[in-house]
């Protein structure tokens, strides 16, 4: 990583004013992962990293996810895990997903 790249990424994440230091960096992302299988796994990485554990919430992107769960866990500052299940007859799916992951009223 460049110079002006490190310098550029501070600034995103940091700025000083009288003194004191105050977060402009990642307090919400947000995004759609496309096309997950039902009953597997996607690993979901953060484009800017948090600073603390976000609060992530999932959700299918659209109405016609009959048959199938939703899950999110192992959150970390990084990123997160969604998982598809799939419950009852028919076959498997892919299922888009919708999240975002907050800091807002952590401490």
């Amino acid at each position: 990583m460049s110079k002006s790249s490190e310098l550029r990424d501070i600034f995103r994440r940091f700025l000083q004013i009288d003194n004191e230091v105050y977060q402009l960096g990642n307090k919400h992302s947000r995004g759609t992962e496309s096309a997950i299988e039902e009953n597997t796994t996607r690993d979901v990485t953060f484009e800017v990293p948090f600073l603390v554990v976000p609060a992530v919430v999932v959700s299918f992107a659209d109405n016609s996810a009959e048959h199938s769960m939703l899950s999110c866990y192992s959150p970390t500052t990084t990123g997160f895990t969604i998982r598809v299940d799939r419950f009852g007859a028919g076959q498997a799916v892919a299922r888009d997903v919708s999240w975002i992951a907050t800091t807002s009223g952590n401490p």
